[in-house]
């Protein structure tokens, strides 16, 4: 599958060692308006498409935070949680 920008992965065409995106990697975050990307100032909402649990974020902190608790979850790898 060809990807739509030339030189941007789509989730068809991501390298990944295992030949796909695991479902319970998969996140969708969501951006809000003001947020400034090269300040490192974002802000938005994120959620964990598997399990469908989501929260807001106010800084790459938070961002990060909700991803380490949630990446590799039921797949063996990453940080999981009881």
């Amino acid at each position: 599958m060809k990807s739509p920008e030339k030189g941007r992965p789509t989730a068809d065409t991501a390298p990944d060692a295992d030949g796909g995106i695991a479902p319970e990697d998969s996140f969708l975050v969501q951006l809000r308006n003001g947020s400034r990307l090269a300040d490192r100032d974002v802000r938005g909402r994120i959620e964990h498409l598997f399990s469908g649990q989501s929260e807001p974020f106010g800084s790459l902190s938070e961002l990060f935070d909700f991803l380490s608790r949630h990446f590799g979850r039921g797949s063996g790898t990453g940080s999981e949680t009881s």
